[in-house]
C-alpha cells in the first residue's frame, strides 16, 4: 500500500516538475544555452527573435492580436513565447460523416460549418483569445497573461458549458446521438507566428497536447477536466469525480467532469 501511494504521488509530481523543467530551459539566458551547449561540444546559434509585426500580421482579430502581443512569455534568445498559465479547450468530433450532413437551419450548410461559427460566436461573447479549427478538432485557449490565468479558466469553462449545449442541440437536430468531446487543461503552451509572412498565430506544448487528450477519452458529449483546471474552478462551478488517468510522457493525473455553475 505504501508503494502504490508513493508510486501515485511520484506521478503526480512528475507533472508538473516536468512542464517547470521545460519552461526553465526554454526561459533559460542566453550565456547558460552557450555554456551548455560548450559543455556538450557543439555550438548553436540562437534564433533571432521574431519582430513585432510578424504577430501584428497574424489573421487573428484585433482583439486577439494586442492580447498576445501584450502577453507575457517573451525570453531573450527564443522567437516564440512561453505562456506558462494558459487554459485550453479541445473539442473532438467523433463522427466525421454526421459533420458533412446539410444543415436544416440554413441550406448548403454542412453542419461542421454551422458548428464552427457557433464556437466563433461563443468565443467572442466570452473574451477568449484564441480559437483554432484543424480537420475534425476545435480548439480554445485564453490565459496568456499570467496575471489572468483565474479569469481565463472561468472564461473557458463558460465557453464549454456553451459549447456542449450548442454541440448537443446539432446533433440532435440531425438525429443523431452525441458524437463530440471536450477537454481542458491549463499549464504551459507555447505560440508563434508561422507562415509565409507570418500569416498565422499556432499554439502548441503540454497544455494542448493534454486537452486534446482529455477530449478524446472523454465520454460521449462530456467535458473532462484535469486536476490543474479543477483546482481554479472548483469555487464556481460544479463536478463530479471521472478518476484517475495515465498520459504518456506525463504520469497519472486525476480527472473530472464539469458539469455546471455552481
Amino acid at each position: 500500500g505504501a508503494l502504490s501511494f508513493a508510486r501515485a504521488v511520484a506521478n503526480r509530481l512528475a507533472v508538473r516538475f516536468a512542464a517547470r523543467a521545460r519552461v526553465a530551459a526554454v526561459a533559460a539566458p542566453p550565456a547558460a544555452l552557450a555554456q551548455a551547449a560548450g559543455a556538450s561540444g557543439a555550438r548553436t546559434a540562437a534564433p533571432a527573435p521574431a519582430p513585432p509585426l510578424a504577430m501584428r500580421r497574424a489573421r487573428l482579430a484585433a482583439a486577439q492580436r494586442h492580447k498576445l502581443d501584450a502577453g507575457e512569455g517573451a525570453t531573450p534568445g527564443v522567437a516564440a513565447r512561453v505562456f506558462p498559465r494558459t487554459t485550453v479547450l479541445a473539442v473532438r468530433f467523433t463522427d466525421p460523416m454526421s459533420l458533412a450532413e446539410e444543415h436544416a437551419e440554413e441550406d448548403k450548410v454542412v453542419a461542421l460549418d454551422r458548428m464552427a461559427r457557433a464556437v466563433q460566436q461563443i468565443a467572442e461573447s466570452h473574451g477568449i483569445e484564441y480559437v483554432k479549427i484543424v480537420g475534425d478538432k476545435l480548439i480554445l485557449a485564453d490565459g496568456f497573461a499570467e496575471a489572468d490565468a483565474m479569469q481565463a479558466a472561468r472564461s473557458v469553462a463558460d465557453a464549454a458549458l456553451a459549447v456542449q449545449e450548442r454541440a448537443a442541440r446539432l446533433f440532435t437536430g440531425l438525429g443523431h446521438r452525441l458524437e463530440f468531446r471536450l477537454g481542458i487543461d491549463t499549464g504551459t503552451v507555447i505560440g508563434s507566428a508561422i507562415g509565409i509572412d507570418q500569416g498565422t498565430y499556432n499554439l502548441w506544448g503540454e497544455a494542448l497536447r493534454i486537452a486534446e487528450t482529455m477530449a478524446e477519452s472523454g465520454l460521449p458529449g462530456s467535458i473532462v477536466v484535469t486536476e490543474t483546471t479543477y483546482r481554479l474552478l472548483r469555487e464556481h462551478y460544479l463536478f463530479r469525480v471521472r478518476g484517475s488517468f495515465y498520459l504518456g510522457g506525463a504520469g497519472e493525473m486525476s480527472t473530472y467532469l464539469l458539469t455546471g455553475r455552481a
